[in-house]
């Protein structure tokens, strides 16, 4: 662990470029410039092992809340001073216990946070005080699904929303549990089937192991929003009137869905390497998030880029911008050609960690194993016009 000599509170590493036009439509008024801050961790050994990649954002996006699995912590982060402000300690047993598993953490109003396990939700304040319960087989969950996103828990209605698929069937649906009547709902989501076109399988003796398609739900107001790896579309859940549809988009800069088949079942790790970084050679698209400074959705997409000669850390990529109005309209998208490196975790590279905050978009990175980020800095030359 390197400790960072301390000056004045905050540590900045700038590696900012001179201002310059980032694309067209909603992007021909945007000027890019990037820096990179990283955040100081005071004696404490932060938990860097999952590249932050469970960890939440607070609502007013002054804290980032990282759970440390060496202790058992929740690290929370002051990303406008950039640095570690405490550590909060949980238990694993007892009346309060979270369990050993915890996939991710889910960052709720009033002091409240999630943690989703494989048969359970659990909710928790932010002193350690177990709220809430959601045992997935109180509804009747038979595990011939399997979950294929992290919940969402909506306190306002009292619901949990689950992305689920069918073991054999395969097939993909929205399930909502009524918390309060303890009724599921089912709506089939068809257009989630060609995801099992894309599930890579490695035989290890008689065990599997699995890699598939991303498929990722959020909650912006009334809307559920799910997006997935392969294609370039939301399906929508308005909980105001609980219906379900789709928003497709046609890319100007990139393939709108994956445009190649695959080898899927592998018998190496060599062979699956290569055949899968194919795959991520095609066009991956991510969940969209909120900038609430300028009331717009941003959207990442990526493909990483053949180098014969790449190290075991990086891989190089060509990442791509998209810009959503609050009804998730299209309005423009760029390439960030500033941003064309993630870093390496096991066999395969992982888009990383980001959100919006103060009308920027921070991006998690390692640097010399301390907590960073890259910040996007986005600025408005004029007055953005719809066209």
């Amino acid at each position: 662990m390197r400790f960072l000599v301390f000056i004045i509170g905050i540590t900045f590493f700038s590696c900012s470029k001179s201002p310059e036009k980032f694309g067209t439509g909603y992007f021909s008024t945007i000027q890019l410039k990037l820096d990179t801050v990283t955040i100081y961790p005071s004696d404490h050994i932060l938990d860097l092992r999952s590249h932050i990649r469970g960890s939440d954002i607070s609502v007013d996006k002054k804290y980032l809340y990282n759970f440390n699995f060496f202790d058992h912590s929740i690290e929370k982060i002051n990303l406008n001073e950039l640095r570690l402000e405490k550590k909060i300690p949980f238990e694993i047993e007892g009346s309060n216990g979270t369990g050993d598993f915890m996939g991710g953490i889910k960052i709720n109003p009033d002091n409240q946070f999630t943690i989703f396990g494989i048969t359970h939700t659990i909710l928790l304040s932010l002193d350690g005080q177990k709220l809430r319960t959601i045992s997935f087989e109180d509804f009747g969950y038979d595990y011939a699904e399997e979950l294929a996103s992290f919940p969402i828990l909506d306190q306002e209605v009292d619901r949990l929303y689950i992305v689920s698929k069918g073991v054999e069937e395969r097939n993909y649906t929205l399930l909502i549990l009524d918390l309060e009547s303890y009724e599921t709902l089912r709506y089939p989501l068809k257009s989630l089937d060609k995801l099992n076109d894309h599930i890579f399988t490695l035989k290890v003796g008689n065990a599997s192991v699995i890699f598939r398609p991303y498929t990722i739900i959020e909650k912006f107001g009334t809307q559920i929003i799910l997006s997935n790896q392969t294609s370039n579309e939301f399906i929508i859940f308005d909980t105001a009137v609980d219906s379900l549809f789709l928003k497709s988009y046609k890319s100007l800069l990139t393939n709108s869905k994956k445009a190649h088949n695959y080898q899927t079942l592998h018998e190496s790790e060599q062979s699956l390497e290569k055949e899968y970084s194919k795959f991520l050679q095609d066009i991956n698209f991510l969940p969209p998030f909120w900038d609430e400074i300028n009331q717009v959705f941003y959207r990442f997409s990526y493909e990483e880029i053949k180098d014969l000669h790449e190290n075991n850390q990086d891989k190089k990529v060509n990442v791509y911008l998209t810009v959503f109005d609050r009804e998730l309209n299209w309005l423009g998208e760029a390439e960030v050609p500033q941003f064309n490196k993630i870093s390496k975790d096991d066999l395969f590279a992982i888009f990383p960690k980001h959100f919006a905050k103060d009308g920027n978009i921070w991006i998690y990175k390692n640097i010399e194993d301390e907590l960073g980020f890259i910040v996007l800095e986005l600025h408005k030359t004029n007055n953005y016009k719809a066209f």
